[in-house]
């Protein structure tokens, strides 16, 4: 699966470049494309496999750490990277840190899983890494649109 997304990635890429001539003498750009159809169109794709593989009486199992790691464990990361990325980029705000984070805290753990997979490691372990990942990335796209209306709250209340 990661491999048949990789080449449909490239070829979207290939698609823009060479159609962006086209677009452009139309009147229409693909680089203007709404990001939230970007999330509802391949968000679900790339969540499907891990959703379909995991098995439920061991995700019960593990049901407390993973949303131990999945809740506050990425709102904490999140938290610990918007002072690391306002050192980088001094000009932003601490909203505006904070969403690098929230970006960042998405784990993808496709490549750990296929490796637990191969070693034949506990089925705890590999449910406790594919659950975290999945209720990851929702923890993740829950604080991405908090800290994105407090951004746009802001800036309407400043007057930008």
């Amino acid at each position: 699966v990661p491999v048949m997304l990789y080449a449909f990635g490239i070829a979207i890429a290939q698609f823009i470049w060479v159609s962006e001539g086209l677009s452009q003498t139309l009147g229409l750009s693909l680089a203007r494309m709404d990001p939230h159809l970007v999330l509802i169109v391949f968000l679900p794709i790339l969540l499907y496999d891990s959703a379909m593989q995991i098995q439920l009486p061991a995700l019960r199992h593990v049901q407390n750490l993973v949303a131990l790691l999945a809740g506050p464990g990425c709102i904490i990361m999140a938290l610990l990277m918007a002072p690391l990325a306002q050192l980088v980029y001094r000009d932003w705000s601490l909203l505006e840190a904070a969403m690098l984070g929230a970006i960042l805290c998405a784990t993808d753990a496709v490549s750990v899983t296929s490796i637990l997979h191969e070693v034949g490691a506990d089925i705890k372990l590999q449910t406790l890494v594919e659950g975290e990942s999945l209720f990851n990335d929702a923890s993740a796209i829950v604080m991405f649109e908090f800290i994105e209306a407090a951004i746009l709250q802001e800036q309407d209340v400043s007057g930008f």
